[in-house]
């Protein structure tokens, strides 16, 4: 293990190692004779002491501001102190020199009449060597199998396979070569994992898509469906795609579904209480039907039933609510009897909880694990989780902890029409299309989320929170992004500008840095003291204890708390959003509570803005925050989030979107 300095990618004066060509007829004959007998290969492999191939090596590279990448070096060597060797920079610097040697050494393969191959795959820890072993077992008669594991996350990583084998001609090599693919990709699905981390799916893996999909596989073909009905864009690539599929209904529904005849609506009023027994309640003329179904089983149901009736289902929410159809039967769906949380792993430090449970409560039950899902300075949570994952609720993401909805890393959910789907949790996919990007943050358009498998955190040893008092956002934006791009990772960034309506306390300027590191404590006193050092050299006025900055509580408070707050948030380059920050400042005047810069990286963020709501009924044109709106789609900036009473009127979102 070795620090690498700033800038430098390679040992100074180091060549990339010369490739000879193949070693003349006697090593391709023993090669030739070696992959012939594959099996007796892998079985010497197993068998063969660790120790007379050199043992498992770990090699950690660690890279950034001097100080901070020797810290990261000190607590990894105490981490692994009691359970390996340290070995010094020279395994690492071995593999620095020679990392991309491999790719030269296939040529005697193919000298020798043989093939290689190699096949990257992923899974969470817990599953992580049942698929590196399903794999050996499932191609190791046909090809000698080799591995090693990397692009390693918080909650799982990478298998890099590579395989070699031949046959006594090319069209028994060919077929080898496809049974050891449909095999070893069989063998991934089987146990747990995903099909690609990070090379696509080609042609190679494409017969493993509905394996590794199933129903999900449906909401790619929509949108192929959608975009390139004639499949002229290439036809075969991610899926075999289906004539057209229209709705799943019977000959008559079509004639029955706008009926409200008194016997058609209790006809429906009994499927739904065949379907979700005791969940149902009937309200109003034409009826109301509120839904509480108990688990994926009855929702299933319920949407089937919908779906062929045409009844529209609107999700009950903390948000604002769908627009409910007038003059027709609706269903009004509430997930509160699904609050299960199904498995807590701390092996790959996940959680699988079902959505109609509450964040706090989640929080509860992993906090008996000493566990947590993080995000230090966000306020406890009460909405439920399913909302959460489908509004992006939880905005505010950090260089530690990313953002909340890429802590989502498995997903569930039903389809419109009734097919429930799961997503199995991966660090990482590279199969087609990220299915859940479908249903994270759609509202509920496209399906119902009945699931989650999360990523959580373990307690952390040591947190220091801190802020300082800047005398314009420039200047604290500025600050933040410089600490960003010399690799500084805090769990919780932002800058947080006060309004004329602002009604928290103040402190000595216009805009407030505030930063949470936590971790190991070495790691975290290395960061705070040097993000401590650069505001102080910027003349930054320390953020008071007290100040409610600096503590797990709302900031937005108001000083009109009779009025509603509504919420615009842009994402964009800081350049962007500081120029917009101005012009938002001039339009809101004083109904705007604060400006707030977070889920920040080097290069930008978003911005969101507090606005008070209007004392009294105004046409959409004359509301601010729609003004506001109108403002981002003038200027060309990505609307990050919309949170008010009310959807944003049509003609607004149109602007935005096109």
């Amino acid at each position: 293990m070795i620090p690498l300095p700033q800038g430098r990618h390679k040992p100074s004066g180091e060549k990339y190692p010369a490739i000879a060509a193949p070693g003349g007829t006697s090593t391709i004959v023993a090669t030739r004779a070696a992959l012939a007998h594959p099996a007796s290969l892998n079985l010497a492999l197993d068998r063969l002491p660790d120790s007379l191939l050199g043992g498992c090596t770990l090699v950690l590279v660690f890279e950034g501001r001097p100080e901070v990448a020797e810290a990261e070096e000190r607590v990894a060597l105490d981490l692994l102190s009691a359970s390996a060797r340290d070995a010094g920079p020279e395994p690492a610097l071995a593999w620095f020199r020679h990392r991309y040697a491999i790719s030269y050494r296939q040529s005697p393969t193919f000298a020798a009449g043989g093939f290689n191959d190699t096949m990257e795959v992923a899974a969470t820890w817990d599953r992580l060597m049942d698929v590196y072993a399903a794999v050996r077992r499932a191609i190791g008669r046909k090809v000698l199998v080799m591995a090693h594991f990397s692009h390693a996350y918080h909650e799982g990583c990478s298998i890099y396979f590579t395989f070699a084998g031949s046959a006594p001609s090319d069209a028994e090599a060919l077929e080898t070569y496809d049974e050891v693919w449909s095999a070893g990709l069989a063998a991934v699905i089987e146990a747990g994992g995903v099909i690609s981390h990070h090379h696509g799916v080609g042609m190679s893996k494409v017969a493993a898509m509905e394996g590794e999909y199933g129903g999900a596989l449906e909401i790619a073909r929509a949108v192929k469906r959608a975009l390139d009905p004639s499949g002229m864009l290439n036809p075969g690539k991610l899926f075999d795609m289906p004539g057209p599929a229209g709705p799943r209904e019977s000959s008559t529904s079509a004639t029955t579904t706008t009926s409200t005849t008194t016997s058609t609506l209790e006809a429906l009023h009994a499927r739904f209480e065949r379907a979700v027994p005791g969940g149902v309640a009937a309200e109003g003329d034409p009826p109301m039907f509120a839904v509480t179904p108990g688990d994926a089983y009855e929702l299933a149901a319920c949407l089937r039933i919908a779906c062929e009736r045409r009844v529209p289902v609107v999700a009950r929410s903390e948000t604002a609510q769908a627009r409910l159809p007038e003059g027709r039967a609706a269903v009004v769906l509430s997930l509160e009897r699904m609050q299960a949380v199904r498995r807590i792993c701390e092996e790959s430090l996940t959680v699988h909880a079902e959505a109609g449970i509450r964040v706090r409560a989640l929080e509860e039950r992993l906090a008996e694990h000493a566990l947590s899902l993080g995000y230090p300075l966000l306020p406890d949570a009460a909405p439920k989780l399913g909302g959460l994952i489908g509004g992006r609720g939880w905005g505010e993401g950090s260089a530690a902890l990313g953002s909340f909805e890429e802590a989502c890393v498995g997903l569930e959910a039903v389809l419109p029409r009734g097919e429930a789907i799961r997503i199995k949790p991966s660090p990482r996919r590279a199969a087609g299309p990220d299915m859940m990007q479908a249903l994270v943050g759609a509202e509920g358009a496209f399906g119902v989320i009945t699931g989650a498998i999360l990523r959580v955190y373990r307690a952390p040893r040591a947190r220091r929170i801190a802020g300082a008092w800047f005398g314009d956002a420039r200047g604290a934006v500025a600050c933040l992004a410089g600490l960003l791009a010399d690799s500084f990772r805090p769990a919780a960034a932002r800058v947080v500008r006060p309004g004329p309506a602002w009604g928290t306390t103040s402190g000595d300027g216009e805009a407030a840095l505030v930063l949470a590191f936590e971790g190991e404590a070495r790691l975290v006193e290395t960061f705070a003291n040097a993000a401590a050092a650069r505001m102080a050299a910027a003349r930054a006025a320390p953020v008071r204890e007290e100040d409610p900055l600096l503590r797990r509580e709302p900031i937005d408070v108001s000083a009109e708390p009779e009025r509603g707050i509504e919420r615009v948030e842009a994402a964009g380059l800081w350049t962007e959003l500081l120029r917009l920050d101005r012009e938002a400042s001039a339009l809101l005047g004083d109904d705007l509570v604060s400006c707030r810069f977070s889920n920040a990286y080097p290069e930008g963020g978003t911005a969101c803005w507090a606005i008070l709501s209007p004392e009294r009924p105004v046409a959409d044109g004359r509301r601010p925050a729609f003004r506001l709106v109108e403002r981002l789609a003038e200027r060309g900036v990505a609307l990050h989030a919309w949170r008010g009473p009310r959807p944003l009127p049509r003609g607004v979102a149109r602007k935005l979107h096109g």
